[in-house]
């Protein structure tokens, strides 16, 4: 669509003020504008326009919602879920608990550390004596008790004084590796806080956590006190170590928002685990929460960073475990409820706005895209010869002229394949044509072959047999393909004959590898350039005439060689044999020769294969033919026959 050209302003009466044009005579020039941008330009227009009515819309229903009531909802939301994470919480910490007080169960264990606490003389030496004794308590007790669910990471047992007797680790190697001794390191491994428990009168099991460093990750800590019979008198204690990925997965279930971060924390204790994602300001409120847990305080209902992230907490039901979430406010006051309404309304208008702007914009390529859509349906119901005509310099337009030259393209494609194809065929025909094909001539060749030997000419009778395969081959093989033993048969016939009429004394050295007779090469590729060889290689050659057949595979590739030691060829006669296309060499009535293997061979398989020379004058001539190894065959029959000696 061609740009409307402004209507001219009529001049306003004059008044003594400047001029202003009328609010209809801008229309035009802005619908002009827009009728000349691209399709992406009106998509994008449209987008940005339904965006902005959106949030106009979405802040005018947002402001007439009470804040207080969507953050009270938010807080009690929050606070259901803690509680409801506690509580699973609770079972698996309790759980671990029940398994360990197992450890009374060893009833002769339980008697010997009171008997130990109550033994006169030093502490060091009835630990010993313990630990002697029951050095595998903590590997029978975490293997016969727990559960691989449970993943205990370590097990130690400890006497009245704080020595330890046993330990259970499930990982010892110097990148994976669990504390021989919690006490070891104090710094390492958090035992101050196993040590100020064990010195307490608490007896619930205390649940507290560190950071492995070989590990890198959080390892959730249980201590379990053991006491005599009578429940009196603390005659040691129980440390289980347990990876903390099943109780972050727990965690990670009552999670209500994205940017919500959940801990867990003892007080006076570092944090257990903790789950989301923490950055700049969130992080900073995180770490004054913590620090402020950790310092034996409670943060809520206090400052503890940043006022614009709100902080719950909902303590365990008996272990000393407080789980907190600090979700930023904004996060907050979304609104549930009024925000799934408001939503819906948001979404009902801005499908409205959405449908309207689809179907102004529609109607500017409506048509053009029914007369393509139209004469693409002519063109598939066979009219190959049909283009797309009237296309404009747009989306739509550039779409047509790209399926009018696909389709140029796939019409010259086909056109070349069945030129191809023709060539081919013609190629085929011209190869057999050139040999000396009617059927009478082997025939005959067989009976004079039978008559010399009877009239004692073996010579002759083996000349006879040996021309007479090579016509059967010729005219007795069909499609593109036969092995490279028959081409091997066929040149030795083919080389015993032309021996026999030249006198020429040739040496035939073959020297082609087992493992590759069996492969399919174009068939008729071998003598003529045998045939070369004898004709313009050797012919002027005095003294000994050696012609080689070599063959082997290698990297993919069969690579044919027929090399003579004669009078060789330039590199302008080297580039006079292989010019031209493979259609010229294929489409001559010449005999068979170089320029048409290598146009067969090229046509067969690509440009990657072909025929190779390698000569210099004076200095012999080996001319290679290179072709795919495990070539398909096209319909190719295995001819027979044996070389003649």
């Amino acid at each position: 669509m061609t740009a409307r050209s402004p209507r001219p302003v009529p001049p306003k009466p004059s008044s003594g003020k400047t001029g202003k044009t009328h609010g209809w005579n801008i229309d035009f020039p802005i619908v002009a504008a827009l009728s000349s941008l691209r399709m992406r330009a009106k998509v994008l227009i449209l987008c940005v326009s339904c965006t902005l009515g959106a949030l106009c819309i979405q802040a005018l229903f947002f402001q007439s919602s009470a804040s207080a009531i969507l953050y009270g909802q938010e807080r009690e939301s929050v606070l259901r879920s803690l509680t409801s994470m506690q509580s699973e919480l609770y079972m698996w910490i309790k759980s671990y608990e029940n398994d360990l007080i197992k450890v009374y169960n060893r009833s002769d264990f339980i008697a010997d550390l009171s008997a130990a606490r109550d033994a006169a003389g030093p502490a060091g030496a009835a630990d010993a004596v313990l630990r002697e004794r029951y050095r595998r308590v903590a590997y029978d007790l975490a293997l016969s008790v727990f559960d691989a669910s449970q993943q205990v990471s370590a097990l130690y047992v400890y006497g009245a004084n704080g020595g330890l007797l046993s330990s259970y680790r499930s990982a010892s190697t110097p990148r994976a590796n669990y504390p021989e001794d919690i006490f070891s390191d104090s710094g390492a491994y958090n035992s101050p806080a196993v040590a100020s428990y064990v010195a307490s009168e608490v007896k619930a099991m205390l649940v507290s956590s560190y950071r492995n460093p070989s590990m890198n990750r959080e390892v959730l800590r249980f201590v379990l006190k053991i006491y005599a019979k009578d429940a009196s008198r603390r005659t040691g204690f129980v440390v289980c170590d347990v990876d903390a990925g099943s109780f972050r997965r727990i965690v990670g279930k009552y999670l209500i928002s994205p940017g919500q971060v959940v801990w867990l924390q003892p007080t006076g204790d570092r944090p257990a685990l903790s789950y989301g994602e923490s950055a700049g300001r969130l992080l900073q409120a995180y770490d004054a929460a913590t620090r402020v847990v950790e310092a034996g305080s409670s943060p809520l209902g206090g400052p503890s960073g940043p006022r614009d992230y709100a902080l719950f907490g909902v303590p365990q039901e008996k272990y000393d475990l407080t789980a907190y979430s600090l979700t930023p406010n904004a996060v907050l006051e979304e609104g549930q409820r009024s925000l799934a309404r408001n939503l819906l309304v948001i979404a009902a208008l801005v499908v409205a706005v959405a449908i309207a702007g689809a179907a102004a914009v529609s109607l500017t390529l409506t048509r053009t895209l029914t007369r393509i859509s139209a004469t693409l349906r002519r063109i598939r119901d066979g009219e190959t010869g049909l283009r797309l005509e009237g296309l404009k310099n747009d989306e739509v337009g550039e779409l047509g002229h790209a399926a009018n030259e696909m389709l140029d393209r796939i019409q010259g494609l086909i056109a070349e394949e069945y030129e191809a194809e023709l060539l081919l065929r013609r190629a085929e025909c011209a190869a057999l044509q050139a040999q000396v094909n009617p059927h009478f001539l082997y025939n005959s060749l067989d009976t004079m072959a039978g008559i010399a030997s009877a009239n004692g000419c073996p010579q002759v009778g083996s000349l006879c047999r040996a021309l007479s395969s090579t016509f059967r081959y010729a005219i007795g093989s069909q499609g593109n393909l036969a092995t490279v033993r028959s081409e091997i048969v066929n040149v030795k016939n083919y080389a015993y004959v032309m021996d026999a009429r030249t006198s020429g004394g040739v040496r035939l050295d073959i020297r082609v590898d087992r493992d590759i007779l069996e492969e399919r090469v174009p068939r008729l590729c071998l003598q003529p350039l045998v045939e070369n060889a004898l004709l313009h290689g050797l012919r002027e050659v005095r003294g000994e005439k050696i012609l080689v057949i070599a063959g082997e595979a290698r990297d993919g590739r069969i690579r044919l060689t027929v090399e003579d030691n004669g009078v060789g060829m330039g590199a302008d006669e080297i580039e006079a044999v292989l010019a031209g296309r493979p259609e010229d060499a294929l489409a001559s009535e010449s005999s068979i020769g170089i320029r048409n293997i290598n146009s067969r061979i090229k046509l067969l398989f690509g440009e990657d294969y072909g025929v190779r020379i390698e000569s210099a004058p004076g200095s012999g001539c080996a001319v290679s033919i290179v072709v795919p190894r495990n070539a398909e065959p096209a319909g190719a029959v295995v001819p027979g026959g044996e070389a003649q000696s």
